[in-house]
């Protein structure tokens, strides 16, 4: 099992997510949708661990911040080794096979135009969007970035959920075009971010609790999309 290096761009691009608007999809977009390309990327080969950053009960300043990064790395130090069992149990496990079978059951309870992914991408989130979005012949791009991380003993999964069209229908609903960069993040028509959290977490559960978030966070997707004005 190796640690990814995916694991800052994904984050960047799930806290700039967070930062940005949450777009909901209008009733109006949804009647002129035609046809989806759902697109699951999920870079991460395996469990990423990490730990949160230790704050410095010394206030503001270069040695107490110097301090809490120490502090950290130690913690992170620790926390991978503690980890080797329960990544010794996923050496099996394919997360991302689990992810779009979760999907496809999720989808199957929605009405269309809203399908299961039709693409996996495992290239970092820029190239998988661009390439995905390039090749697509339908008239929206659905893309879903998932990050799943063992945080301090928690499991916790994050999705990021973007629609960005590409059929002239659409274009009208563009949260705020720019139609010099299709994948700005302005051209959304619908962006929400979805979350699922799991506490202590250990060899013996980790693929369960894994299986249950992957569907946890399927289930939150479809039925917002369901819930749609």
């Amino acid at each position: 099992m190796k640690f990814s290096c995916w694991l800052p761009i994904i984050l960047f691009v799930l806290l700039t997510a967070c930062a940005a608007p949450q777009v909901p999809l209008t009733a109006q977009a949804r009647a002129s949708i035609q046809s989806v390309e759902s697109v699951l990327i999920v870079p991460e080969e395996s469990l990423t661990i990490d730990v949160k950053s230790s704050g410095s009960p010394l206030g503001p300043g270069l040695i107490p911040d110097l301090m809490a990064v120490i502090a950290t790395r130690s913690k992170l130090s620790e926390a991978k080794l503690s980890a080797i069992p329960i990544l010794q149990q996923l050496k099996e496990y394919n997360f991302r096979a689990v992810l779009q079978n979760a999907f496809a059951e999720e989808a199957a309870k929605l009405k269309p135009p809203f399908g299961p992914p039709t693409r996996l991408e495992i290239n970092d989130v820029a190239s998988g969007k661009k390439v995905s979005f390039s090749e697509s012949r339908a008239g929206l791009v659905m893309f879903t970035i998932i990050d799943y991380r063992l945080e301090s003993g928690s499991l916790i999964i994050n999705a990021l959920v973007e629609m960005i069209p590409k059929a002239d229908p659409l274009m009208q609903y563009r949260h705020s075009a720019n139609n010099s960069d299709p994948l700005d993040e302005g051209n959304v028509i619908y962006r929400k971010t979805f979350t699922h959290t799991k506490e202590f977490i250990t060899a013996r559960n980790v693929r369960k609790n894994l299986t249950d978030g992957a569907t946890s966070i399927a289930r939150q997707i479809f039925t917002d999309l369901n819930q749609t004005p």
